[in-house]
């Protein structure tokens, strides 16, 4: 954990009871220049038990930031560290992301090499690698400065080609360089860490609202990422609801399948675009996943609860919450040049959550689900654009009896679902 001018660390037991509480006081309080801005990777010795994790911190005489790699004993005791800096008056601030061990006395520290220049299209975030031995002395550096705006170097994996992959975000100027847009993105890197190939995902937008926040080997060849993404037909009016994100892919670079999470609130107004973020993944004993992450609201008007929540999120193996959802990952154009709708919805009956599956083969814009009950009255309606999505709805409130799901683009019905509520 980190903080203002120190950082902490705890150990739990499985119960959730604190084994270990140690702060590190005196670290970065040489002649009060240091201060801890937040954490970065951690990882254990399966040799020793020791704890190897980074903390980014800056200098408060030129604000130059770095990455403070530091080795804990088993019991929390603080053994050794070393900080990496930014290049003074230039790529100033190196922040780390992740930190993996690959041999008995190698580490990889993955971050961001950030250039802060006053004119704004002169800015750049730069992937940095940095090859440390276990006492923290530099082996190698490597720096990809083609794209001018690389953020993160998430989920650091070493893979069974002695390869890596990680995930981040990669963005672009527009507006003349006066703003910036991002896609997020997944990266495999060879034994020589030269790029060997790239996932994009998501149209351009701002920073916050997309990234690949961790990845998950499932096995030598097949990984899960995580993180964010958005709707893809956002309008200024209706806000920027944002969808968490699983995508699973090859060591090839092959997708093979992706999923969207997105709530949607009881009243559909102007204020109800809540943000989903997705920070973790894990295999469960079932062989499905487990994700964490939060919902951000912070729209005072909104019925939902204002601020943040906790966000657990528990699919099978393909990644549904809609048993069967991946029966719909392959959907084509028809002959008749129509697109095919994937439309599916559990439980059904359903009492107090309902889980909207929806998948199209052109991901089409502008289309609505309108829920209507048995006297064809429209009791709720939502937007449904992005492919592949599960869209969360609260139907606890509504009267009980038989209702009708009908999605269209404003000129025909392209699909109809009954659903029983009870």
């Amino acid at each position: 954990i980190g903080s203002h001018k120190y950082f902490g660390f705890i150990k739990l037991k499985p119960n959730g009871d604190t084994l270990i509480f140690r702060t590190y006081l005196d670290l970065y309080q040489q002649n009060n220049d240091d201060r801890v801005v937040q954490p970065g990777g951690f990882l254990q010795d399966p040799i020793d038990s020791a704890f190897y994790g980074t903390v980014n911190v800056y200098r408060y005489s030129d604000l130059v930031g770095g990455t403070a790699l530091f080795k804990l004993s088993k019991t929390g005791e603080l053994l050794w560290h070393q900080t990496y800096y930014g290049i003074s008056g230039n790529f100033r601030i190196f922040n780390a992301a992740s930190l993996i061990k690959i041999a008995p006395d190698r580490l990889i520290i993955g971050g961001t090499q950030t250039h802060t220049p006053a004119a704004n299209a002169d800015w750049r975030d730069n992937t940095k690698i940095l090859i440390v031995d276990t006492l923290g002395n530099i082996i190698q550096t490597k720096v990809y400065p083609t794209d001018q705006l690389a953020y993160g170097c998430n989920g650091l994996s070493q893979t069974i080609d002695g390869g890596y992959i990680y995930g981040g975000q990669n963005g672009t100027f527009v507006q003349n360089g006066n703003a910036k847009r991002f896609r997020a993105r997944i990266l495999k890197l060879d034994t020589n860490l030269d790029e060997e190939w790239r996932i994009m995902e998501g149209i351009e937008t701002s920073q916050s609202l997309i990234n690949c926040e961790n990845i998950l080997s499932l096995n030598e060849t097949t990984f899960l990422g995580v993180g964010r993404s958005m709707d893809t037909n956002f309008t200024a009016q209706n806000g920027v609801p944002g969808t968490g994100w699983l995508i699973k892919f090859s060591i090839y670079g092959d997708i093979l399948w992706q999923r969207f999470y997105q709530k949607v609130l009881p009243d559909n107004n102007t204020n109800n675009f809540p943000r989903h973020v997705l920070y973790d993944v894990a295999i469960t004993p079932d062989s499905g996943f487990v994700m964490v992450g939060q919902s951000q609201n912070f729209e005072a008007s909104n019925p939902e609860p204002i601020g943040q929540l906790g966000w657990l999120l528990k699919t099978d193996k393909h990644g549904c919450l809609v048993p069967g959802c991946e029966q719909f990952d392959d959907l084509s154009v028809a002959e008749t040049g129509l697109p095919q709708i994937g439309l599916k919805l559990y439980p059904n009956p359903a009492s107090n959550e309902l889980y909207v599956y929806y998948a199209n083969a052109n991901h089409l814009q502008s289309t609505q689900a309108t829920l209507f009950n048995s006297q064809g009255q429209q009791v709720m309606q939502f937007s449904v654009n992005t492919n592949n999505t599960t869209y969360m709805i609260d139907v606890s409130k509504f009267a009980k009896g038989l209702y009708v799901l009908q999605v269209s683009d404003g000129n025909s019905v392209l699909k109809t679902e009954k659903l029983v509520l009870e």
